[in-house]
């Protein structure tokens, strides 16, 4: 904001207009995303969905790692990441292989042909997004990446959980006498 207006010097109705005004942003925001994201994958592989592009970019950024770990770390669903993974071997564009340390699971790794091809995806990206970012006068890039990593460390403390697993699994276990508490 640029106004030296406090939050308390706001009408009220204000600060919900301004959280509407952001929702509306945000959805305009996300869908251009998933565009931009709908392009590269296609530009990578034309069947790979964006979800696939979304994995294989975290495998060629963060390193090989087995499925579930891939999913935790995407926020994924375990079958959608063994779908997308299937159809990324499939095309040559990631490489299964077995874990040492636990033979029954795979560690799974961008292939050099899939790492060639998201570099040069990334590279016609970022031209694009610098084409139109640099028009942008002064410091205003900084201001967003800053507010951008205000709003992400805030979203993050709302997406911890309130109640760590563990209590809550020591609460709801069965007890002579108790009834077992189920909050999920």
């Amino acid at each position: 904001m640029t106004s030296s207006t406090s939050a308390h010097d706001r009408e009220p109705g204000d600060t919900e207009a301004e959280i509407d005004a952001l929702e509306h942003e945000f959805v305009r925001f996300f869908a251009r995303a998933r565009a931009m994201w709908k392009t590269a994958a296609t530009e990578i592989e034309p069947e790979l969905q964006p979800v696939g592009y979304k994995l294989l970019v975290n495998l060629h950024r963060d390193g090989p790692r087995r499925a579930g770990d891939l999913a935790a770390a995407t926020e994924t669903d375990k079958s959608v990441v063994s779908r997308q993974l299937r159809f990324l071997e499939s095309r040559g564009l990631v490489e299964g292989m077995p874990d040492p340390d636990d033979g029954r699971s795979r560690i799974y790794a961008a292939t050099p042909e899939a790492s060639a091809r998201l570099d040069a995806t990334g590279s016609r990206l970022r031209a694009r997004q610098h084409g139109w970012l640099a028009e942008w006068e002064g410091d205003r890039v900084r201001t967003l990446t800053a507010l951008l990593a205000e709003l992400n460390t805030g979203l993050d403390e709302l997406a911890r959980p309130t109640e760590p697993a563990a209590e809550r699994a020591e609460r709801t276990t069965d007890r002579p006498g108790t009834a077992t508490v189920h909050e999920d």
